[in-house]
């Protein structure tokens, strides 16, 4: 196993490291200046700091290291420690200290020896003074560091020290008076899944899979935290290694044998309910730690106070997200109480507050800005496994009883029933008699387990028996059970009370379509038992389930024609359950047939039909995951996001595994577009476990695309194998001919891969007579590029064509008309339409498309001449082909740019940032002081010699970069980074003053008129 504190570039930490080196490299030439590290515990604040010495060592500065204690937080205490080695430092001691114990005594005379001293120290060589642990220093030295930094600038005297901080929350005190005095601050945030994906393959030797991934998660991102947690299951053999990957040794989830994801000692523990993230990442399962991440995870709320602790050991004990009067409830305090010990956790970073992101979704009793949960699964592992079990069950049953007494939401106070000690449950048959109608489809497993506990100990002749059986079969067939359809047509054909057996039936029918085994005898034993005068809702509502069961067996002329009787019926007698049922047949039939305008309006319309009503829980889920797919075939992923999110928690309410299953599958196309590829391939991955009849398939050849994106061409070539055999025939082939055409690419036979496209317009051996529009549209914008390289103008035009037509075709949908811009702008040259085109895909959030139109972009300023704007649109391609990955994407771009005479060279997104000023481009810079000064697009347009469309795409790039949302906080960023007043730009005395990238300094930018030296033609 790797060493992880010790790699030369910490993963994650590239563009720290080169600031890093830039701030050495200055003092080592006689600039000094002052760095402030921060980040959590484990973030890898120390591993910078002995880079900021082995980097100024190797320079041959004077480097100077201590760190605080915060134990002995003498006088000058800890600046003196790093100087005490290289100079005298009694007389400073004793004076500082003398002045600590008088009455009012303040270490002036001691400040004054510091400075002489450090001063001293600077003439003789660069000196390079290094302090960890800043937040623990003395007030003294915390005196002398902040007047050192406001003027290390005027020495060659470099500070380097760190601060813990929280992510997302205000620096501390200390870090805060560093940075107010201009110290340059280095923030090292949580690592992203992508990093942590490149962490492990760099400590494994092979990239993770999704399983192992999604546990990895689990760290939050916390680098020291995955070593250790990589650590462990490698000592455990939990993990297998491949040529091409590395994967848990069993797949990590709830249904492996075992216990949760098979890997004894190290997950958790089976059966326990609190285990489900609506974020879908990290992992579905709580870790049981080594006994060292424990402790390391423990040590991290040791600072807090004693009320703090234990309310961070009841919160690991809750569903997350949770609220605060939830927690309060469970505390023993009133619902409404203030709890300090959160805000106290939330300031230590042990507990965050967040609102529902644009692909999730809060549940019905969740408000905004109260969805609390810890801020890492690990530290809620380590908590909850810090309880012994018996005593856990016990606050179990007491968060029950407290919670029920508030009437908070069932699945809140079931999800504890299940943990709690059963004999201890005399009062839940009340509880569930008062919630057995909703309890199925809000924890199903409750329904399913308490119900049937229950049942074990009520008489056979109880009077609401018959109501909970109902509910414990409705639970076993949300969850998917095996049995649940052989148990529900047992209980059907053993029940003869006409309204039971009605509602056994329909719950038989639908058990059986989710096996995939016939159900028409049920409906037909029901409506021969049924006068349709006498029970005419009853009738409607089996015809709209015998309507359902004809369109899942193809049957579609015969089911369009009943649903829209069914419609009708249902309408007339305002019976929204059997109007859900009927449109929703009828949205499948439209998609079927290519109508999705009008299929995502029926779905609509069934969605609010099925709209809180137990009995249509399922139905709603179904129609929300619909209408979000419809959305993404049409471009507009920014709403089918937050639709799928709705729907992601409609699925995690329901526990079952297949219906979870299914929201992966319908969000790995939204991440794949979005860029987010190791989620995508998370969602693939668990879209197909577990598998059942009913699910659609994940889109074929999906992840075959992302691994030939992401030059792993040997394992796309299995999972393209794998793709072939498992598709049937006249199926959608999907993404396998994108898969297969790009992997020959990539292999350099741009003929055969152009040979695979042309299927996308029916002409070729690849166009399937049933493919779809949004697979057909997907392969398009290759298509032409291929074709153009290639010379093949005809089959160009026809892809153009195409697009157009299907724009046509979809006047109201502005993402069709989008990829049209798109390909006719890369067609004529144009820059006007791929700039509209690259506006929408921004707006959606489809960062692929984005790149894709970026580097079309390009391509096409090059060859009209503007190597500028060309380099500027090709960074910004190849600044997020790297952020997904993609490195053969970011190849392709760098040789197709070369050929037309464009370089990023070495002012390219090697070396900038993604966020803030030194983010900004040469030309975007140019574009920011316009605005500044109050220039509008058309105006700065002329200025620069560029169109309106091009300066309005920079202001949102800049607008982007900064963080900010107006023209008018450009300007005010502009203002403060302008240089000083100096000779008039363009005599022979005027310089331009280097790119931020290229200077220590905080003034950036240039005068507007100053000569641009960022061209690849400007004159030496």
């Amino acid at each position: 196993m790797a060493h992880h504190s010790g790699d030369p570039v910490p993963t994650g930490r590239e563009a720290q490291v080169r600031r890093v080196r830039e701030l050495v490299k200055e003092a080592a030439a006689g600039r000094g200046g002052s760095l402030l590290v921060d980040g959590e515990p484990g973030a890898g604040k120390t591993a910078l700091l002995s880079l900021v010495v082995r980097e100024a060592e190797r320079l041959r500065c004077r480097v100077l290291t201590g760190a605080a204690r915060e134990l002995c937080p003498t006088p000058l205490g800890a600046l003196l420690d790093c100087l005490e080695p290289h100079a005298p430092t009694d007389r400073i001691r004793r004076a500082a200290l003398a002045a600590g114990t008088a009455p009012g005594g303040h270490p002036s005379v001691a400040l004054r020896h510091v400075f002489r001293l450090i001063a001293q120290l600077c003439r003789g060589a660069p000196v390079v003074l290094v302090l960890d642990n800043l937040h623990g220093a003395d007030e003294a030295s915390l005196l002398v560091w902040r007047r050192l930094t406001e003027t290390a600038g005027r020495r060659p005297l470099l500070l380097a020290t760190a601060v813990r901080s929280a992510p997302g929350r205000p620096l501390a005190r200390a870090g805060a008076a560093l940075t107010d005095a201009g110290a340059t601050r280095l923030t090292l945030p949580p690592l992203g899944l992508r990093d942590t994906a490149r962490y492990a393959e760099r400590v494994l030797g092979a990239p993770p899979g999704p399983g192992l991934l999604r546990l990895l998660g689990d760290a939050a991102g916390n680098p020291r935290h995955l070593g250790e947690l990589l650590d462990a299951l490698t000592a455990d053999g939990a993990v297998r290694v491949t040529s091409d990957t590395v994967e848990l040794a069993r797949p990590a989830g709830p249904e492996a044998p075992g216990g949760p994801g098979g890997v004894p000692g190290v997950l958790g523990v089976p059966g326990d309910p609190f285990t489900r993230d609506t974020r879908g990442l990290p992992g579905d399962i709580p870790l049981r730690l080594p006994p060292a991440l424990a402790a390391s995870l423990t040590d991290r709320i040791g600072r807090l106070s004693a009320e703090a602790r234990t309310a961070l050991r009841i919160a690991a004990l809750l569903d997350a997200p949770f609220t605060r009067r939830e927690l309060a409830v469970c505390l023993d305090r009133a619902p409404d109480d203030p709890l300090p010990a959160v805000d106290e956790a939330l300031a230590a970073g042990a507990m965050t507050a967040d609102a529902p992101g644009e692909d999730e979704a809060p549940g019905e009793d969740e408000a905004p800005g109260e969805r609390l949960r810890l801020s890492q699964e690990m530290l809620r592992g380590a908590l909850r496994d810090s309880v012994p079990a018996t005593l856990r069950a016990a606050l179990h049953g007491r968060a029950a009883r407290a919670l029920a007494a508030v009437d908070a939401p069932a699945r809140r106070v079931a999800a504890h029933l299940l943990a709690a000690d059963p004999a201890d449950d005399d009062w839940t048959l009340p509880w569930l008699l008062r919630h057995a109608d909703e309890l199925p489809g809000r924890h199903p497993r409750a329904a399913a387990e308490l119900v049937e506990r229950v049942l074990e100990r009520i008489p056979a002749t109880h009077p609401d028996r018959a109501r909970l059986r109902f509910a414990a079969l409705r639970g076993a067939y949300l969850l998917h059970h095996p049995d649940a359809a052989a148990r529900a047509r047992d209980a059907y054909d053993r029940t003869a009370h006409p309204a039971h057996r009605a509602r056994l039936g329909a719950l038989a029918v639908l058990a059986l379509l989710q096996d995939g085994r016939p159900a028409h005898w049920v409906i037909d034993d029901i409506l021969a038992a049924t006068p349709p005068a006498r029970r005419p809702v009853r009738t409607v509502r089996f015809l709209a389930l015998r309507a359902t069961l004809l369109c899942a067996g193809r049957r579609l002329d015969e089911a369009r024609a009943l649903a829209d009787r069914v419609l009708d019926r249902a309408l007339a007698l305002r019976d929204p359950v059997a109007e859900g049922y009927a449109r929703a047949v009828r949205a499948q039939i439209l998609t079927h047939t290519g109508d999705l305008t009008g299929a995502f309006q029926e779905s609509g319309h069934a969605r609010d039909a099925a709209r809180h009503r137990p009995w249509t829980q399922d139905l709603l889920l179904s129609q929300t995951l619909l209408g979000a797919h419809l959305l993404g075939t049409r471009d507009r992923d920014r709403e089918g996001r937050a639709l799928l999110g709705r729907a992601r928690a409609l699925a995690v309410r329901t526990g079952s595994p297949a219906r979870r299953a299914w929201t992966h599958t319908v969000a790995a196309r939204f991440h794949y577009r979005a860029g987010r590829w190791d989620e995508a391939l998370d969602d693939l991955d668990r879209g197909r476990q577990p598998p059942a009849p009913w699910l659609p398939v994940p889109p074929l050849g999906l992840d075959a695309v992302i691994l030939v994106g992401r030059d792993r061409r040997d394992a796309a070539r299995a999972r393209i194998a794998a793709a072939r055999a498992d598709l049937p025939a006249g199926a959608d082939p999907a993404y396998l001919p994108l898969a297969r055409a790009l992997l020959a690419e990539r292999d350099g036979d741009p003929d055969t891969a152009l040979t695979l496209l042309a299927g996308a317009l029916g002409t070729g051996p690849a166009g399937a007579p049933g493919a779809r529009a949004a697979h057909r549209s997907a392969r398009l914008p290759d298509t032409l590029r291929i074709a153009l390289a290639l010379g093949d103008t005809a089959l160009a035009r026809a892809a153009v064509d195409a697009a157009g037509t299907a724009a046509g075709s979809t006047p109201g949908e502005p993402g069709p008309h989008a990829l049209a811009h798109r390909l006719r702008g890369l067609l004529d040259g144009d820059p006007g339409p791929l700039l509209a085109a690259a506006d929408h895909y921004r707006h959606q959030g489809m960062r692929l498309c984005l790149a894709r139109t970026e580097e079309d972009l390009a391509a096409v300023l090059a060859r009209r001449g503007d190597s500028d704007g060309a380099r500027d649109h090709l960074n910004h391609a190849v600044d997020l082909y790297q952020e997904f990955g993609a490195h053969w994407y970011t190849a392709r771009a760098d040789a197709r740019l070369r050929s037309l005479g464009v370089r990023r060279g070495p002012r390219g997104t090697r070396g900038r940032p993604r966020t803030g000023w030194d983010a900004l481009t040469p030309t975007e810079l140019k574009v920011a002081f316009l605005v500044a000064e109050g220039r509008s697009n058309p105006e700065a347009a002329a200025e620069l010699l560029l169109s309106p469309r091009t300066v309005q795409t920079h202001v949102s790039h800049i607008l982007a970069k900064l963080g900010v949302r107006t023209r008018i906080d450009i300007g005010r960023e502009a203002g403060r980074r302008r240089p000083p007043p100096g000779p008039t730009p363009g005599t022979p005395h005027s310089r331009e003053p280097p790119h931020p990238r290229d200077t220590p300094t905080r003034t950036t930018g240039r005068p507007r008129d100053a000569p641009r030296t960022d061209d690849a033609r400007a004159a030496p």
